[in-house]
């Protein structure tokens, strides 16, 4: 059985291959018989119907690789155009031809090429101008459109074209075109619908005026596809090359790959190359699967592959065409890496920090819906500035574009998205080429609605270095537009919680190239304490703070928006206190205060070295219940530079410092104030406060110098030198407290210089200069705050006339007066020692020469005597101590001998002269408890002696009248007790008299009872009494009127002279 059916089969092809044999044969036959008859009535049918010119050199008939008619060399020409060949070999329908037709089954091209111009005035033929849009229903009836012009030219049924190492060379009237080189195609038709085959070629250029010229290179395309259908009934299609641009595609390698199966189609796309933007080559790529389904028009997105330089994303989605108004992409796309400031061009305008920023975005996920109306973003994450943001965007109209974003972020680090807002310079990205959209600044045409936005960044806690702001918020949307410029600017809204307060900013950024800002921020209630511990370079703590800040300037670099800075700055602080800038624990000391404002005026800014400069007019105002203090400063302060920030710094500002006491608070009943004004410094890195070319105005003292102040919190210190002028001392005095301080009138105008250094516990004067009345007192002072208080001086003058000062002013006594009574213990409270040196020390008309005075103060005890002194030619030496309590004690020695009585009664005036010399010795105690009790309270005792001298009266012009009465000797000592002076050996010899006696003087009530007896020779003896005032006394005598007047006027002098000395140190007690 099984033999049987193969020899079944063998005959049936043995009969197949005869008759194919029979109808070969009777084709060559007729091929043979006259091919050039066949081939030109074909060739008149086409030049009939479509008007061209065709020639052959010669006609052929080929036997391999199957029969075909052969043209030598043919040309075909019209209408414009040009064809030639090498050759060209037709494969006529076999069956056909027996029936006399020719008809193509297989048309072979050798090296063609085609050369013409499109223009429909040579062909009369105008195509259709919707068959040349880019979708598959136009790409359909052109195929249609083809396959019947060629039915027109005896097309029928199946049919191959192969065409090898083809040209063309087409040319458009406008100056278009295009060029062909490398054809190679083997296509075979299936009318009407399926084609299936393979194309290439090596190179197609195009060029047209006005348009980028374009090249694709090693185009390979093969498969199979029907025209119904196209992506339906396609089993196998692909195509590949490479696309060049001259304007901004430089290369595109692509691959794509379709597939069809019973339930849709699928392709594979691969694109790679680089664009090119102002010179610079991007690398991109384009890679994925794209799908759809049989049973909707639905094109399915998966993994689709974006790079673009250095970013890339992945995008998965659906589009559906014909969806809202001709379109809609429902998507996914992953960022894995996206730099906006080398894309757009707004970014490009912002700040060199906040670019590097923007530079590197990763980490994105969007979830989009993209239609002809516009773009909807529900969910957006993504990574930036090492924050990740969440939220949602996009457009809601195309036909007035606006792009909405609202993202937030549980934290933000204001110090990496823009690293100028903590003082750190950084260098804006580079790339070489401009942005894809335009940068801001280009004018908005008044019918260009153009494209806005409305960007809402949200973050629950931002840290701005040190400081940290909850609950953060920016909008950034399109500002006014200038109606000359038609520059658009751009507005950004900020606001947030500071410190339990409130902070709101507003910037505006020019539309302009030289990119203006205008920038207004305000703080309201913000908490000092928190504030001063996040900020160590805001020397405010504790109470609450507001303030304003309204500035423009322009630049996007540092050092070129700081130099165009302007605007104003104000900040008040409430209950709260000034603290050291670098407090440490041994420096814990602050200021408390009611309010505090500080404000300033810029005028520039600048950068060096980490430290931040601004300069302009400062003003400074602190106000507290009992005085104000107001400072104003023209000039830079430095601040930053230290690892916490904490420094400020500023050298040789100009400026002014006043401090205003208000009445009830200040010594003098209306008020006083101290103003100082100078070139100020100060360096809290070194802790160091000058400041140099003084004035000062204080207490109605006018003084210029200079001072360094140390605030070091180890070796704090100060130095520098000072001149003052009090004018009226009177009025010094009672503004400082002492208005019952009346200073003589010489001693109204004070003048005094010199320079200091010190410490917390030691201060040191040197080159000190006091200048008072006529008196010229130099020296120096030192004082020691360490344990007690201790004083050191040394003073010095040439001349000092006490006499000028100490005026008899003691107040008359009642019976009801009552003294305050003294308490001196404060002089217990600090030591002192030093030595005065006075060249000539006059005091009640009595002068003491080359007086050196020195004085040991301790706990309360003082101690001074002459080191050395002249009275009259003859030594001095004083001696004594005080010790001060409730009251003073006063112990006192005074000695001289050998004093000259003629020259001291000379400086010391009068209504007589005394000559001769004298001796004088004293010791002196007294005990007070207030003023008014010297020499009531003085006791001790005396001695005074005169030897060789004479009396002599003078009238009231102070010449002398009469002759003078002279004596040998004379003298007397004895007590003082309770201000009383008593002597019983007064004594007084001279050549023909002899007077002894005794009695008292009442130094404190200024009276007087002596009682002398006179031996006279050629008289008997007889007793001299001289009674009552000390300054008028009386005499009461026996004897004539001459005696009387002789003897009482010596008794007078002596007691004149010796007693001025006594009252002398009782009015310097005083």
């Amino acid at each position: 059985m099984l033999y049987r059916r193969l020899r079944l089969v063998l005959r049936i092809f043995l009969i197949m291959l005869l008759v194919l044999s029979v109808l070969a044969g009777t084709a060559l036959f007729v091929l043979h018989r006259n091919p050039e008859a066949l081939l030109s009535s074909y060739r008149d049918d086409i030049a009939y119907v479509t008007g061209l010119h065709i020639t052959a050199q010669g006609v052929h008939v080929a036997l391999l690789p199957l029969p075909a008619l052969v043209a030598s060399a043919p040309t075909v020409e019209g209408h414009g155009w040009t064809f030639a060949a090498d050759s060209v070999s037709l494969v006529p329908d076999y069956l056909a031809l027996l029936d006399g037709k020719l008809i193509p089954r297989r048309l072979v091209l050798q090296r063609p090429r085609l050369a013409g111009s499109l223009s429909p005035q040579a062909s009369g033929v105008q195509p259709p101008k919707h068959l040349f849009r880019p979708d598959p229903a136009a790409l359909r009836e052109l195929i249609r459109l083809g396959i019947a012009e060629s039915a027109r030219l005896g097309v029928e049924g199946p049919v191959q074209l192969v065409v090898d190492q083809g040209e063309a060379d087409i040319a458009h009237p406008e100056g278009a075109r295009l060029r062909i080189t490398g054809l190679r195609c083997d296509l075979r038709l299936k009318p009407p619908e399926r084609l299936r085959g393979r194309l290439s070629w090596r190179q197609a250029s195009f060029s047209a005026p006005g348009q980028p010229d374009a090249r694709l290179d090693s185009l390979l395309l093969f498969g199979k596809t029907e025209n119904n259908g196209f992506l339906d009934r396609s089993p196998a299609l692909h195509a590949q090359g490479t696309l060049l641009l001259s304007n901004w595609l430089a290369r595109m390698d692509f691959s794509l790959d379709l597939n069809t199966t019973d339930t849709g189609w699928g392709m594979t796309s691969a694109l790679r190359g680089d664009v090119r933007k102002n010179d610079v080559l991007l690398p991109f790529q384009l890679a994925g699967d794209i799908s759809g389904q049989k049973t909707n028009h639905a094109i399915g997105l998966q993994n689709l592959q974006l790079v673009l330089g250095r970013d890339s994303a992945i995008l998965n989605g659906t589009l559906e065409p014909g969806g809202t108004e001709t379109f809609a992409l429902h998507g996914r796309l992953e960022l894995r890496r996206a730099s906006l400031t080398q894309w757009l061009g707004f970014a490009r305008s912002l700040a060199p920090g906040l670019q590097v920023a923007l530079d590197d975005v990763t980490e994105g996920i969007l979830t989009f819906v993209m239609d002809g109306k516009g773009l909807h973003v529900p969910h957006i994450e993504v990574s930036a500035a090492g924050s990740r943001f969440a939220g949602s965007g996009g457009v809601a109209s195309w036909a007035n574009p606006e792009v909405a974003l609202d993202l937030a972020s549980d934290s933000v680090d204001l110090g990496k998205a823009l690293p100028e807002s903590v003082a750190m310079r950084v260098k804006e990205p580079s790339y070489g080429h401009e942005p894809l959209t335009p940068r801001p600044g280009s004018p908005v045409l008044p019918d260009d609605p153009g494209v806005g936005y409305d960007i809402r960044l949200k973050a629950a806690r931002v840290n701005y270095g040190p400081l940290l702001i909850d609950n953060a918020q920016v909008i950034i949307k399109p500002g006014l537009i200038d109606p000359v410029s038609r520059l658009e600017d751009t507005l950004l809204l900020a606001e947030g919680s500071l410190y339990g307060g409130s902070i709101k900013g507003e910037t505006i950024l020019g539309g302009a190239a030289e990119t203006p800002y205008a920038i207004r921020l305000s703080l309201r209630n913000v908490d000092g304490t928190h504030l001063a511990q996040a900020l160590p370079v805001i020397p405010v703590s504790g109470g609450s703070l507001r303030g304003d800040v309204n500035i423009q300037s322009q630049g996007k670099e540092i050092d070129v928006f700081l130099d165009k800075l302007r605007g104003t700055v104000a900040v008040r602080a409430q209950g709260g206190t000034i603290r050291p800038l670098r407090a440490t624990e041994k420096k814990s000391s602050s200021i408390p205060f009611k309010t505090l404002d500080i404000g300033l005026k810029v005028r520039t800014a600048a950068w060096e070295q980490g430290r931040l400069g601004l300069e302009g007019q400062w003003t400074g105002s602190l106000t507290r219940d009992n005085m104000q203090l107001s400072t104003d400063l023209n000039g830079r302060l430095w601040f930053g530079g230290e690892a916490d920030g904490a420094n400020m710094e500023f050298r040789g500002i100009p400026g002014s410092c006043t401090l205003t006491l208000p009445p009830g608070h200040a010594p003098d009943s209306d008020g006083a104030q101290a103003q100082i004004t100078g070139k100020f410094g100060f360096q809290a890195a070194r802790d160091l406060v000058s400041v140099s070319e003084a004035r000062v105005a204080a207490f109605g003292v006018e003084g210029s110098g200079s001072a360094q102040i140390s605030l070091d919190a180890e070796r704090p210190s100060w130095q520098g030198k000072f001149s003052a002028v009090s004018p009226d001392l009177a009025q010094t005095l009672r503004q400082v407290g002492m208005p019952a301080a009346r200073p003589p009138q010489p001693l109204r105008r004070m003048e005094l210089e010199g320079a200091f250094k010190g410490t917390p516990s030691t201060l040191e004067i040197s080159g000190l200069r006091l200048r008072v009345d006529k008196n010229d007192i130099k020296g120096s002072v030192q004082v020691d705050w360490r344990q007690t208080p201790n004083l050191k001086y040394s003073l010095a003058a040439e001349k000092l006339n006490l006499d000028r000062y100490l005026e008899d002013n003691t107040p008359k006594k009642t019976a009801k007066a009552a003294e305050k009574p003294w308490d001196l213990r404060f002089l217990r409270t600090f030591n002192a020692q030093g030595e005065v040196r006075v060249g000539q020390l006059t005091a009640m008309k009595l002068a003491v020469h080359d007086l050196r005075l020195s004085s040991r103060l301790e706990n309360g005890h003082l101690r001074y005597e002459t080191l050395s002194a002249r009275f009259y030619r003859a030594p001095l030496t004083v001696r004594g101590s005080m010790t001060f309590g409730q009251g003073l004690t006063v112990e006192n020695s005074l000695y001289a001998d050998g004093v000259d009585l003629k020259a001291a009664s000379a400086d010391r005036g009068g209504d007589a002269v005394l000559t001769g010399r004298g001796s004088l010795s004293a010791e002196i105690r007294a005990q007070m408890t207030g003023p008014g009790q010297f020499p009531a309270r003085a006791n001790g005792k005396w001695r005074i002696s005169l030897t060789k001298g004479s009396y002599q009266t003078r009238d009231k012009a102070g010449n002398l009248k009469g002759k003078p009465t002279h004596f040998e000797a004379a003298g007397s000592s004895g007590s003082l007790i309770n201000g009383v002076a008593r002597s019983s050996d007064f004594y007084l010899k001279a050549q023909d008299m002899k007077l002894d006696g005794g009695g008292w003087v009442d130094l404190d009530k200024r009276t007087l009872d002596c009682t002398l007896t006179v031996n006279k020779t050629n008289l008997p003896e007889f007793p001299l009494r001289l009674y009552g005032s000390l300054d008028k006394p009386q005499t009461s005598i026996g004897a004539g009127k001459f005696l009387l007047n002789t003897l009482g006027g010596i008794t007078q002098g002596v007691f004149d002279v010796f007693g001025g000395l006594v009252q002398g140190a009782w009015k310097i007690f005083r």
